[in-house]
């Protein structure tokens, strides 16, 4: 499947941040650390990664690795970035790691290869078609996953809104997510402009 949405936008911001922060939380467009921490915690909230293979799309320096680890979470981790910077940085830090310039949207062999496939941070620059984009790799996501994903995006209930970045509508991106699986999870209670929503696939042997 080719991937018709624009990746210029996004080489050029996280280049741009590279260039400016080095291999830094900043430049990931987070604060910092302790934010980054917090989604992190939420995400894997997900269920128990521990032996499980888990695709981290977008995964920047690979610090979601390093999160688990500190975490004393030992998972069969994979990521993948479309940015060449960010991936160049994650190797460099990270050699022993199964890490890959790859966009999802171009996976040819769209079935269930790993327990979990998890995301933090990749809606957040607003692209053309973004709301296609966001669904498109929602979906992509779970074609991918045996068990579960797990994803964040800022929530359009926020208090501040920043030029240029994506803020969902979350009954919209709920409902989107229902017609996926029933088996959802949403949870805006964490930070106040942010959301997280677990889409678990479905027990054919459960019955009600």
């Amino acid at each position: 499947m080719k991937n018709t949405f624009d990746k210029k936008l996004i080489h050029n911001y996280y280049n741009n941040l590279v260039d400016k922060h080095g291999p830094d939380t900043k430049s990931l467009g987070w604060s910092g650390t302790k934010s980054q921490h917090k989604r992190f915690e939420i995400l894997c909230g997900v269920g128990e990664l521990s032996g499980k293979q888990v695709l981290d799309v977008g995964c920047g320096m690979a610090d979601l690795y390093d999160y688990l680890i500190m975490q004393g979470v030992n998972a069969d981790y994979t990521g993948v970035d479309i940015t060449p910077r960010m991936i160049e940085l994650a190797k460099s830090k990270h050699p022993e790691l199964n890490l890959e310039l790859l966009d999802i949207l171009e996976i040819a062999d769209v079935s269930a290869q790993y327990d979990y496939v998890v995301a933090s941070g990749i809606f957040n620059l607003k692209i053309d078609r973004h709301e296609e984009f966001v669904y498109s790799v929602i979906q992509r996501m779970f074609d991918l996953c045996k068990t579960a994903i797990a994803f964040n995006i800022q929530s359009s209930c926020s208090d501040t809104y920043d030029d240029g970045e994506f803020y969902a509508n979350p009954s919209e991106l709920l409902d989107y997510c229902l017609n996926i699986s029933r088996r959802v999870v949403f949870r805006h209670d964490y930070m106040p402009h942010d959301l997280t929503i677990y889409i678990y696939r479905e027990n054919k042997n459960s019955s009600g």
